[in-house]
């Protein structure tokens, strides 16, 4: 066992401002953080976090619990997202390295049997698991199954009626009523609005045109909006399905596309979108957005904060296995309103 010195009066934080975090007394914490046992799990895990928020310069111990493995389900789909997120959980897991593994597996397709497979095999091998899902009935049956075993977070989008502990995630339908607001005062009321998602097994998705198409509702007279769910991933399909629109409707004024793939859309409304009145709205703050955004092409991004999720996420993880406290743990988050003059660009 290595035994370390006490911390001396230059050294930073002293044993008795652990002790006065963690309210613990300084003998706890001489125990603790100098290995000499005699310390439940849940008071070791406290005076180890209190250290690390205080900055302890000195190797801090792993608290006497086993060794945790967690694993995170996405989907390489949604790739804007799914990059955000893997960083993010890189981040989040660092400061736990040997306490705990977050695994990150990536599922190639938003396809139902390929979820179940990848969550059934999380049975009886994980601590617990976050996913990313898609709202079916073979899901939320792997995800019922699973709960039953150990704790799973959902985040980005809800998988409701499945058993799951936690929703980690903004308030979608909200999101989509923020853009609807930003559509009816950004442009005249005649004209056409499409709306672009990826259909009802993305609830997140499905609530955010809810709430974009009662906000345009309240704003009569009322424009006409055109929803369409679009599962197509390939570009080009999608390139021609917008490109069609256009053709069809030469009354568009502007494009919500509440999560389906954002570069083709944006190559169609670049060509196509008119000089004036026209407003084009997406999600998620990625540098190809930002840079449509720098070009006038979006007008605005509303953001969902993948970063944050994943923390949090993992955060109620860590809190079911009282290595943290749970206190401050908030499941919801804010998401955020972008425009070019907001970044300044």
């Amino acid at each position: 066992m290595v035994v370390f010195m006490p911390i001396g009066r230059k050294s930073g934080a002293r044993f008795r401002d652990i002790a006065a975090h963690a309210k613990v007394g300084v003998a706890t914490v001489d125990r603790v953080l100098n290995e000499r046992g005699n310390v439940s799990a849940e008071t070791a895990a406290r005076v180890i976090e209190s250290a690390r928020i205080l900055k302890v310069k000195r190797l801090l111990p792993t608290p006497w619990q086993r060794h945790r493995r967690y694993r995170a389900i996405f989907s390489r789909q949604r790739s804007s997202v799914a990059k955000r997120l893997n960083l993010a959980f890189l981040h989040a897991a660092a400061p736990w390295q040997g306490t705990i593994t977050l695994e990150r597996n990536l599922v190639n397709e938003d396809d139902p049997r390929l979820y179940y497979d990848e969550i059934m095999r999380c049975v009886g091998v994980v601590d617990g698991v976050i996913i990313v899902p898609i709202d079916d009935p073979q899901v939320r049956d792997a995800v019922r199954k699973l709960s039953r075993q150990a704790p799973v977070v959902a985040i980005i989008s809800d998988i409701r009626s499945s058993g799951r502990q936690w929703f980690v995630g903004v308030d979608n339908y909200q999101a989509g009523r923020t853009a609807g607001y930003l559509v009816a005062r950004s442009t005249p009321q005649h004209g056409k609005i499409v709306v672009l998602w990826r259909g009802p097994a993305y609830t997140g998705q499905a609530d955010r045109v809810r709430g974009f198409t009662d906000i345009v509702k309240q704003h009569p007279p009322a424009a006409e909006v055109l929803a369409f769910s679009v599962t197509a991933e390939n570009d080009d399909t999608v390139a021609l399905f917008m490109s069609g629109l256009f053709r069809t409707h030469s009354d568009i004024k502007a494009v919500y596309n509440a999560g389906i793939n954002e570069a083709p859309v944006a190559a169609v409304v670049q060509r196509h979108r008119p000089a004036h009145h026209f407003c084009y709205i997406a999600h998620e703050l990625t540098a190809d957005n930002i840079d449509l955004l720098k070009a006038r092409v979006l007008d605005f991004i509303v953001d969902q904060n993948p970063e944050q999720q994943a923390q949090r996420a993992l955060d109620l993880l860590l809190s079911h296995d009282r290595l943290i406290e749970p206190t401050e743990i908030k499941a919801s988050t804010a998401f955020t309103i972008h425009c070019a003059e907001s970044l300044h660009l």
